[in-house]
């Protein structure tokens, strides 16, 4: 579209240019002008376009699609001004992918890859009440709700579950994640604080679910 615009500007512009005699300066001058917005308009656009094509990459992860640990840094602050004049409280969740590793050491990097984009679709998918999605580095992950209710963090939690026991059928890969909880401002007000109190969090829901599985895969073990 681009290059057929600038095509039939210049064109259209030359031919009026030559066409009009020399003393029709006004209308020569039009010509010219058409000529150098031909150029011009699509050049912008096309310059304009990249720019937000570049800004759009600069805070997108490329692997999931998600949003990038550099995004939630810098408009953290933004999200948390609006929400302290209106008296509003956040909840951010880290998630991190149980057992990563060993899909990476038995599996292969392609399909540890696999499981980070599965990850990052289910919180997509789930996040349906304006929630942000982000990759906050390696196999863990950041959402921030734009509320700090627990009953909803819960749901939000519970569907990504469910739905990844869904992908794990499908795709053959084991994806299950904890998760650790921080409210804003009870909890912090900086990212930094916030990450960490979820991150404690998280590990201990981490070990508690390690417990359980080998509680479970003892039981088994027994009744055998």
């Amino acid at each position: 579209m681009t290059a057929i615009a600038a095509a039939v500007g210049l064109s259209g512009g030359a031919a009026l240019y030559g066409l009009w005699p020399e003393e029709s300066h006004l209308l020569r001058a039009c010509a010219g002008a058409l000529m150098f917005a031909a150029v011009s308009v699509p050049a912008g656009w096309w310059l304009g376009w990249k720019y937000d094509r570049l800004a759009r990459l600069s805070v997108m992860d490329p692997l999931t699609g998600a949003y990038n640990r550099r995004f939630v840094e810098t408009g953290f602050v933004k999200l948390t001004a609006r929400a302290s004049k209106q008296r509003k409280r956040m909840a951010i969740i880290l998630l991190d992918v149980n057992d990563f590793k060993q899909v990476n050491d038995s599996l292969g990097h392609a399909k540890g890859d696999a499981a980070i984009r599965e990850v990052a679709l289910a919180l997509r998918h789930c996040a349906e009440c304006g929630e942000i999605v982000a990759r906050w580095g390696g196999d863990e992950f950041m959402v921030i709700c734009p509320y700090a209710d627990d009953k909803a963090v819960a749901t939000l939690l519970r569907s990504v579950r469910e739905r990844l026991e869904y992908a794990s059928l499908r795709t053959g890969i084991r994806l299950a994640v904890s998760a650790g909880v921080a409210a804003y401002p009870a909890d912090g007000a900086q990212i930094s604080q916030l990450a960490q109190i979820a991150d404690t969090r998280m590990y201990a829901d981490k070990l508690l679910a390690k417990r359980d599985q080998a509680e479970q895969e003892s039981a088994q073990a027994m009744a055998q």
